[in-house]
């Protein structure tokens, strides 16, 4: 609840603190909705029915079979794993005149919005959404599996990806570094895991580990210091 510019006034027993936080972390956990083999080992089906129950999760994991190979995909994937989706997806919008007015200090900020209001929107507001439309026309196979899991209960993929992100960062990453190192100061702001300079180290290599788990691929993290 702390406003963020009040963040570099936070100390730990005297120590500056840092966050750790995985780059462009929603579009990257949505690769468990694009590949079976993801879909599977990090339990979406579960989490998905969980949520809504009127899912057909076998139809779902048919039609992301029937995509996963799709061009938009793999590109899809490639950019979210390089970390810089919203540079690269900016730079589309900016092309197609949707960012004008915007100051490039604030491009991020704008499209990490835009990104939220595709994925967590219900799906008619495609109607009257020009950049929801520029996403379904750069990623139409994307949008299919977004749509598919939003059909009927549009805040679905918000919650189950919220979910996956707790599992990941509450459930695996702290809990693995509660128990081995307990002295280790720990924080939590939803994919950021916060700790002092020193241990900074540490948190990287542990994010590291238990993305690849889930993920089998390196991602890519962000270190802020607080001060």
């Amino acid at each position: 609840m702390l406003k963020s510019e009040l963040r570099q006034y936070l100390r730990w027993k005297g120590k500056v603190l840092c966050s750790v936080d995985i780059s462009n972390s929603q579009p990257y956990l949505l690769q468990s909705l694009m590949n079976v083999e993801l879909f599977e080992r990090c339990n979406m089906a579960y989490r998905i029915n969980a949520v809504n129950p009127t899912i057909n999760t076998a139809r779902l994991k048919n039609l992301i079979t029937s995509i996963s190979s799709k061009k938009d995909v793999v590109s899809f994937n490639q950019i979210v794993t390089s970390g810089r989706f919203y540079e690269n997806f900016g730079k589309l919008l900016k092309e197609n005149g949707e960012l004008i007015g915007v100051a490039d200090e604030k491009i991020k900020e704008e499209v990490k919005r835009i990104i939220f209001t595709t994925f967590f929107s219900k799906n008619s507001a495609i109607r009257y959404k020009s950049v929801i439309k520029l996403f379904k026309r750069t990623f139409p196979n994307v949008y299919k599996v977004i749509s598919a899991i939003k059909k009927g209960k549009h805040n679905t993929l918000a919650v189950v990806l919220q979910n996956l992100e707790a599992g990941i960062i509450l459930h695996n990453v702290c809990r693995k570094l509660n128990k081995k190192h307990p002295a280790v100061p720990l924080f939590t702001l939803h994919d950021s895991v916060i700790t002092t300079e020193d241990n900074v180290e540490l948190i990287e290599k542990t994010i590291q580990q238990t993305m690849k788990k889930f993920f089998d691929k390196k991602v890519s993290l962000k270190i802020e210091r607080w001060e």
